[in-house]
């Protein structure tokens, strides 16, 4: 995979997939919603994809085959460490965002409000998702690399 569109497609994917919910809503869409269906199962994903990160991040070092050993050769380490980074903080902010809105008293805030911040948590969800596929499909495309 391209190095940029590797590094990026989490960022584009996300901000035109609210693109276009932010096009289709009030027509087709309700964000309060879609804000809300995805408040009940973001914790739930966000805290399994959490654990399932840390576990890889202790067993990542133990991995050797030849994959593992040209990633080392050509120092690309850093790069696998900082999507799985990555993966871990975005799915973090995803359950703390889940909990905030959560415990946020919705009917206090003004309507704009409200839609400003359905739209942020949409787009932090679809970053946690999109981070989380990012670093699976290389993580599996190292461990299935033959010796």
């Amino acid at each position: 995979m391209n190095k940029y569109i590797e590094k990026y497609w989490p960022l584009v994917s996300s901000i035109l997939i609210c693109i276009v919910i932010l096009n289709l809503s009030g027509q087709y869409l309700d964000i309060n919603s879609i804000a809300n269906a995805l408040n009940q199962n973001t914790v739930s994903i966000c805290v399994t994809l959490l654990g399932f990160f840390l576990t890889i991040l202790t067993i990542i070092q133990a991995i050797d085959n030849s994959a593992m050993r040209y990633i080392r050769e050509v120092k690309e380490m850093s790069r696998i460490y900082h999507y799985l980074k990555r993966a871990i903080q975005f799915n973090a902010i995803a359950t703390l965002s889940c909990l905030i809105l959560g415990i946020l008293n919705t009917n206090l805030l003004g309507d704009n409000l409200q839609y400003i911040l359905n739209i942020i948590f949409i787009f932090i969800v679809l970053m946690a998702l999109s981070t989380s596929v990012r670093f699976v499909y290389i993580f599996l495309s190292i461990i299935k690399s033959e010796d």
